[in-house]
């Protein structure tokens, strides 16, 4: 199948092309145009260490490799693996990895990048961005920026605020501050997605909170949101005694009648500190 949808410097010649596996959620980004804007939208600076996940056929890793200092590639497709092996084997600021990239662990990571400070920027395979994200955002080893294409779905979902926030956008905002930077059409990828994609930042990631702790502040946000619908106390007695969720909720200036989404990120905070 002719690839080409455009003049031949713009996409990727079907020469190069490797069967998509579904079962790897692989949709192959074919425009150079794309992958140019994304990699300028990271901001990246020459001295710049990066992390990038599922490079496909290196369409991407083509324009990281000239902005970046240093490329760290995790492809755990075999046959990708060899591809971008002939293609960028002379590549000195380039580091191949055949890996799945959630088994990748810290140690390995820090030990690649010598303990510095790198950025992300992949086209992820949608199947695994909620739990990419858990991942690399919950690390001890954070990176300091994330540039990633995802679900346009997933992208509306993870920047939305009070009243219409969701576990997400929480969960996002609790290390950093998401962002959407353009949309991309099924046109620009092989085999074309069913779905549109966006071009998600997510900058200064950090521990945004220390003085709490990660795993209360989680828990108690699945409770918060266990039924949707309803009052966000009511959610809350199967787990509180019912007289101090209701102290505290005026304490916080909370209405009784105040459901999950409708809390700020930071009264979530302030609700985590009052009940532990």
């Amino acid at each position: 199948m002719d690839v080409f949808t455009g003049s031949s410097d713009r996409f990727i010649n079907e020469s190069y092309m490797i069967k998509a596996k579904k079962s790897l959620g692989q949709n192959f980004l074919q425009d150079k145009h794309i992958a140019e804007k994304i990699v300028k939208s990271a901001n990246l600076r020459e001295k710049d260490k990066v992390l990038e996940v599922g490079p496909g056929q290196g369409v991407l890793t083509e324009f990281l490799l000239k902005k970046a200092d240093f490329v760290l590639a995790v492809e755990k497709d075999d046959r990708l693996f060899l591809s971008l092996k002939q293609r960028f084997g002379n590549q000195k600021n380039l580091r191949l990895v055949n890996k799945d990239i959630l088994q990748l662990t810290e140690a390995e990571l820090k030990k690649i990048f010598h303990e510095q400070p790198y950025k992300i920027v992949a086209n992820l395979p949608y199947n695994i961005s909620g739990v990419f994200l858990k991942k690399f955002l919950s690390a001890d080893f954070k990176p300091q920026s994330m540039t990633l294409m995802l679900q346009k779905e997933v992208g509306e979902r993870m920047t939305v605020k009070a009243p219409h926030n969701n576990i997400l956008s929480l969960s996002v905002r609790f290390f950093g501050e998401p962002k959407r930077v353009f949309e991309v059409k099924p046109g620009s990828f092989y085999p074309r997605p069913k779905v549109h994609s966006a071009v998600m930042r997510i900058d200064n990631i950090k521990k945004r909170f220390p003085q709490v702790k990660e795993k209360d502040f989680f828990s108690l946000v699945k409770k918060g949101f266990s039924a949707k619908r309803k009052k966000l106390i009511n959610n809350l007695k199967n787990y509180y005694d019912q007289e101090k969720l209701k102290r505290i909720f005026s304490e916080l200036n909370l209405s009784e009648n105040t459901r999950a989404q409708e809390l700020t990120l930071e009264q979530w905070v302030d609700l985590v500190l009052a009940l532990s």
